[in-house]
């Protein structure tokens, strides 16, 4: 799941007590009109805007790619045989040799070069040469539960994409049979798909570009973060992970109108956007509108303390304070409501190793890596 959407949030430790909220409609004014993208010389004046990749750059095939396509998957009459070599060949040693790296945000032609893909650069990657192998694809974004990265003092929302090879009819007794064939890192058996929505090549640009200004604006390169979220926007304005980005930006320079602008547009577009609606009470609490957003935090701590993963968030939060005994807490409470994800494990794993508690420790992680060879093998190599 780690993969696709990185969209920030800032954060504050909610508390567990619940009051009762408006629904969401209710919780600050919004618009359906999009809110105007401030210029680029507006943030950063004398300075150039940087270059980045341009939608061919991430689809472009290497010749050593174009000739594997050729010489491998078109020799093969039966698409479906073809898709299933593909996928095979994909994490196979001796072919291309994929492995997961959540951070990978990637263009095909890197994916190759460093043998590294998270979700979104796979699918990528995958559409690109399905495409010069005569296979038609869909790309699906997958709504999970709210899941989170916390680093560098920042904490990442992720969500998920895989793409579908269709029409891979075969002939057969009765006829033709019509099929298609999922390429994905995660089988998702670990949490509950929600929805899923088709994506159209331009918002699979829009989702890299996303996933590029939030790596920049996690290492504080302003400028390229902007540039990013700018082109997020030219090519899906109707995604709301981008809309959020971008308010986190304007608030790092202090752009509190045009940042309150850009979260209310991003839950008009998603009235279950939890983390627009965090980010935009977490604005209101700065600006002095208190009521406002404990409004708004009332209805996201109702919502959010049903998940396991928020109380791993919470875990993490508390374990880069060196508070280790919350943070055991809140990865037991976790493990407790999802005993199958190896990440809240791998949680303990870490917190009985700060407390010196070895034995425990010793057995997390042998838990850990077991779920984890079970339910998704090409993460092995990152334990």
């Amino acid at each position: 799941m780690k993969c696709v959407t990185r969209t920030f949030r800032l954060f504050i430790l909610l508390t567990t007590a619940l009051f009762l909220a408006g629904c969401v409609s209710s919780l600050g004014s919004k618009s359906n009109q999009e809110p105007n993208v401030l210029p680029f010389s507006s943030f950063f004046k004398g300075v150039i805007p940087s270059q980045i990749e341009s939608p061919q750059d991430l689809f472009s095939l290497t010749p050593e790619l174009k000739t594997y396509v050729t010489q491998r998957l078109l020799i093969i009459d039966d698409p479906y045989d073809r898709a299933q070599t593909l996928r095979q060949d994909l994490f196979d040693q001796q072919q291309l040799n994929l492995e997961y790296v959540s951070n990978a945000n990637q263009t095909a032609t890197q994916v190759i070069k460093n043998r590294q893909a998270n979700c979104l650069s796979l699918t990528i990657l995958v559409w690109a040469i399905a495409n010069e192998a005569h296979l038609s694809t869909t790309v699906k974004k997958i709504d999970v539960v709210e899941n989170w990265i916390y680093t560098s003092g920042i904490t990442l929302l992720n969500d998920h994409v895989n793409i579908t090879v269709n029409d891979l009819s075969k002939d057969g007794f009765f006829g033709k049979s019509k099929r298609s064939l999922t390429i994905d890192f995660f089988p998702l058996l670990r949490s509950q798909v929600r929805r899923t929505t088709h994506l159209t090549k331009s918002q699979v640009v829009a989702l890299f570009y996303n996933n590029k200004g939030a790596d920049a604006l996690i290492a504080r390169n302003n400028s390229l973060a902007y540039r990013y979220f700018e082109e997020a926007l030219k090519f899906g304005p109707e995604l709301a992970a981008s809309w959020v980005n971008m308010g986190v930006l304007y608030r790092r320079f202090g752009l509190e109108r045009e940042a309150e602008k850009a979260f209310n547009f991003a839950i008009s577009l998603d009235f279950n956007n939890l983390n627009a609606m965090e980010n935009l009470a977490n604005l209101y609490k700065a600006t002095g509108r208190k009521s406002q957003s404990d409004a708004i935090m009332s209805k996201i701590t109702k919502s959010r303390m049903a998940n396991p993963y928020f109380h791993a968030l919470l875990g993490d939060l508390y374990f880069a304070e060196q508070r280790y005994v919350h943070s055991l807490r809140m990865f037991k409470r976790a493990v407790k409501m999802n005993p199958g994800e190896y990440l809240f494990h791998l949680g303990l794993y870490k917190n009985y190793l700060a407390l010196n508690r070895l034995e425990k420790a010793k057995k997390s992680k042998r838990t850990a890596l077991k779920i984890q060879k079970q339910t998704l093998p090409y993460l092995v190599k990152e334990l």
